[in-house]
């Protein structure tokens, strides 16, 4: 099974990466940019009225390279610096990272700041073999070298305090009325015990936010993995990075039980292939992380209130996530027996 073995539309239309769409920029977002970049065209991905907050792409007139922008508030310059500096330890030691140029991040005017990218033309992850393996090899390896992090003491102390602000929330779930959220999912959430955020495995740093959209292959089929925002404060077993490409990747795309079980196991033994190591220790692990990462998303949804906009879909996202795990439990069950630490 060398190629696509897409049979049907994701659970949920958000559920798989697009290519970027641009417009071009309002003109004080170009003012704001032109000065520190030189002249070119630059255009927005979902112009909005946060702009010049945002995702852009800059074609200089006299270069043919264009870049990737991502323009933040100055309040957050730290934490991008942070990401940046991950990113540059990650592709020190090989793991296939993007990483920022033009000595960004760095402060633009008083309010915002921008970290810049080579605009890489290529195509995000698709369920085949071939991709999956080179996945599965690569996060082996971010793995690995995120062992030795210089930051994990911050990156733990930041994920356990994100964990206890999630906590609370959960406790005054019962007591909230969000709009959109359907009504078996708030009871899910509402059963779930304080014991939700403990994880078999050690933890460690990871990256938090394999999605599709993260994860980009080049014309020359090399993969690039994008975007360590998540990781400055995801200190977790690294099966948790395992188990939503599964999830993302394959149990979400694939409609076939043949399909997922060849799709799996290519990526779960790309992964292997690097960490020489059993991936999973307990019976129905598999189903548990995902569960885990269903409770996490709807409690970082709750979090934001009305505070985005698509907020209604992004409930029936997560709801159609829950009940996939429930429908496909057996096949969990088959894609984690062979990488068992005891069969």
């Amino acid at each position: 099974m060398s190629g696509h073995v897409l049979s049907r539309a994701p659970v949920h239309s958000r559920l798989r990466a697009y290519p970027l769409r641009y417009e071009p920029a309002a003109i004080t977002t170009s003012s704001l940019l032109t000065p520190v970049l030189g002249p070119g065209i630059l255009s927005c991905h979902r112009c909005s009225a946060c702009e010049p907050l945002g995702l852009f792409r800059f074609e200089p007139a006299e270069c043919p390279d264009q870049l990737f922008l991502k323009v933040v508030s100055r309040a957050n310059l730290d934490r991008e610096q942070a990401t940046a500096e991950m990113a540059h330890y990650l592709a020190h030691h090989q793991v296939p990272i993007v990483t920022s140029i033009l000595s960004t991040p760095r402060p633009i005017g008083n309010d915002y700041a921008f970290v810049a990218y080579p605009l890489i033309d290529g195509h995000f992850a698709v369920p085949t073999v071939s991709e999956l393996d080179q996945l599965g090899q690569a996060l082996a390896l971010m793995h690995h070298v995120l062992r030795s992090i210089p930051r994990a003491s911050a990156i733990q102390s930041a994920s356990d305090a994100r964990l206890q602000r999630l906590e609370q929330r959960r406790r005054q779930f019962r007591l909230t009325s969000l709009p959109g959220i359907p009504q078996h999912l708030k009871l899910s959430i509402d059963s779930m015990g304080s014991s939700w955020a403990k994880l078999p495995g050690m933890p460690q740093a990871v990256h938090g936010d394999l999605h599709h959209g993260n994860v980009l292959f080049d014309a020359s089929g090399h993969l690039h993995l994008l975007d360590l925002e998540d990781a400055q404060h995801s200190y977790l077993p690294p099966t948790i990075d395992i188990a939503m490409v599964i999830e993302r990747f394959v149990l979400a795309l694939v409609e076939s039980d043949d399909g997922v079980l060849q799709l799996a196991k290519a990526f779960l033994e790309g992964y292997q292939k690097v960490s020489k190591k059993p991936l999973f220790h307990q019976h129905g692990e598999l189903a548990r992380l995902l569960r885990w990462l269903s409770a996490r998303a709807v409690l970082i949804l709750a979090e934001t209130g009305g505070a985005v906009t698509t907020i209604d879909e992004e409930w029936k996202k997560f709801d159609e996530l829950a009940q996939l795990h429930v429908r496909r439990q057996d096949l969990l069950k088959a894609i984690e027996r062979p990488f068992l630490l005891s069969r």
